[in-house]
């Protein structure tokens, strides 16, 4: 029963890791404006149905897509993980390792701090879209932490510094290479900027730039495997433009709710068509 339910999950987790193409496309219709403390309460709870919903909503199209996706990282896998790490030891102390290195951390804290000062940046010169950009990424990291630490927990890959190979997958095991953490925070981030300032060309390589740095330097540390900072890096991305498009487009089809009874709790999701 167990196995059976942590396969389940395991499914249902990694259908989030791959979001297809099309939402990764998705580029908010108009800037939207920054909210109140209580409105901004509301936002997140919608975006969250939004977001955890959003295999229910997918076509034709972007089942393939997925598929693909759900292809690349088993390709890179199967063929890459065990070259690049073989790679990455073998450079161990080189300057490319310590540059990389430096910016390890805007996969966990210091994005935080990237999200802080774009709020305060926004407060200071009454720019909207600073602020928005901070509440958008906040609300994406919270969604894609949750749904990487599920995946984590269902996956129960063995990191690479484990030495048990490439392929061992044990889940609820403890074991939380699959996806990266750092990976998915870091490209949630950068994709909720760069979604935000796609009229600017080097904000969006900055940002992006500095996601891929911070899954470099995993992949130097012998945290992960080259396909668990690739799922990572989906993940993020696929989440972060997600909240900026939902909250740009405020689409009104879906409704997320608690239902609370005797001996159940969850939530209800509405859809209108």
């Amino acid at each position: 029963m167990l196995r059976a339910f942590g396969k389940r999950r395991l499914l249902q987790g990694i259908a989030f890791v791959f979001m297809p193409a099309t939402l990764l496309r998705a580029q908010p219709a108009a800037p939207a404006p920054a909210a109140s403390i209580p409105d901004y309460g509301r936002i997140v709870w919608h975006e969250a149905g939004y977001v955890f919903t959003a295999p229910v909503r997918w076509d034709q199209t972007d089942w393939l897509e997925f598929g693909g996706a759900t292809a690349a990282v088993a390709g890179t896998a199967v063929l890459l993980d065990q070259p690049v790490r073989d790679a990455a030891r073998r450079n161990r102390g080189s300057t490319a390792e310590h540059f990389a290195n430096n910016f390890e951390r805007f996969g966990a804290e210091y994005s935080f701090g990237v999200i802080g000062a774009f709020y305060l940046g926004g407060l200071a010169g009454r720019d909207d879209r600073a602020k928005v950009v901070a509440e958008d990424g906040l609300a994406a990291s919270l969604f894609s932490g949750s749904v990487a630490f599920a995946v984590k927990e269902a996956a129960g890959r063995s990191r690479p510094n484990a030495n048990r190979g490439v392929f061992h997958f044990s889940p609820f095991s403890g074991n939380a290479s699959f996806p990266s953490g750092h990976a998915t925070q870091a490209f949630t981030v950068a994709s909720v900027i760069a979604a935000h300032y796609d009229d600017n060309p080097w904000i969006d390589s900055a940002a992006y730039g500095l996601a891929a740095l911070v899954g470099v330097a995993r992949i130097d540390h012998n945290a992960h495997f080259a396909s668990d900072v690739l799922a990572g890096a989906l993940l993020g991305n696929a989440v972060g433009r997600m909240v900026v498009h939902y909250r740009a487009s405020a689409p009104s089809n879906v409704s997320f709710s608690p239902v609370i009874a005797p001996c159940f709790a969850g939530f209800s999701v509405g859809l209108t068509f």
